[in-house]
Formats: structure tokens, sequence, C-alpha cells
């Protein structure tokens, strides 16, 4: 069995439950499925602190910081940053 805290500590860099088991030889569910919706919503906190930093102190534009946190499309993006913190990524650079 895969011990919780490497697959916590490593789950961050492969973005997706799914990208994760298939990247460790597990099924694909494994990582949902043993540490739930918790890991899912790990995961999106440590890309949203990382996108906040990244809109509050650089000059990127919000696509550029999208693609840099791996997300395929912007708006999936603004979507899951506007969900978790109330503001879209503009507004939240704007409240400077």
């Amino acid at each position: 069995m895969v011990h919780s805290a490497i697959i916590k500590k490593s789950i961050f860099k492969y973005k997706t439950c799914a990208n994760f088991g298939k990247r460790n030889h597990l099924s694909t569910a494994y990582p949902f499925y043993n540490f739930g919706v918790a890991m899912i919503k790990d995961i999106q906190l440590k890309l949203i602190n990382l996108a906040k930093e990244r809109i509050f102190y650089t000059a990127k534009s919000v696509s550029q910081i999208a693609f840099e946190l791996g997300f395929k499309y912007p708006q999936h993006f603004n979507r899951m940053f506007k969900k978790n913190t109330g503001f879209t990524p503009i507004e939240y650079r704007n409240l400077n």
C-alpha cells in the first residue's frame, strides 16, 4: 500500500488523482477512493494559493498563469479560481 503522506506530497505535481494513479502504476481511481474528496480539494487549494501569488506579484496574463499551472483551458482555471475565492483572477489582481 502506498503511504498517504507520500501521495499527498507528490499528488500536487500530477494535478489530478487520475494522473497520479497512472504515473505510479495504480488504478486511476486508487487515490480518489482511498483519500477521497479531501485530496481533490487539497490539490485545488494548493493550485489556488500558487495562482494567487502569481496573479498578485507578476504581470503575467491570467492565461499564462493558467497554462503554467497545468490547465488546458484558461476558462477552467477562471471557474475554479472564482469558485474557491469568490473573485475572478482579474478581480483578485485589481484588489491591490
